[in-house]
């Protein structure tokens, strides 16, 4: 349930408001008026630190997904392998 509303908080964010504040930045006359190497750095951290947040949803959905989901999955198909390879 967390991992569901951290996930759909992060597309939200990446759908509407990344496009709205390019938008109302975009917008500034001091955006303008600023050197080009300034634009390039900060646009190059914006996408680290969108980058690394994430990696934070990743983190947190397998956190909590990853021990009852995925794990769940892989330790069924590894008793079903057994079960085969001892039957006659």
């Amino acid at each position: 349930m967390i991992a569901e509303i951290v996930n759909l908080i992060f597309v939200l964010a990446l759908l509407a408001g990344v496009p709205a504040l390019s938008m109302v930045t975009a917008r500034r006359p001091q955006i303008r008026e600023a050197p080009r190497r300034a634009l390039y750095l900060s646009a190059a951290v914006s996408q680290w630190l969108l980058a690394l947040s994430g990696v934070g949803v990743v983190l947190v959905t397998l956190v909590l997904v990853l021990p009852t989901g995925i794990v769940g999955a892989i330790s069924l198909a590894a008793r079903r392998l057994r079960e085969r390879r001892a039957a006659p």
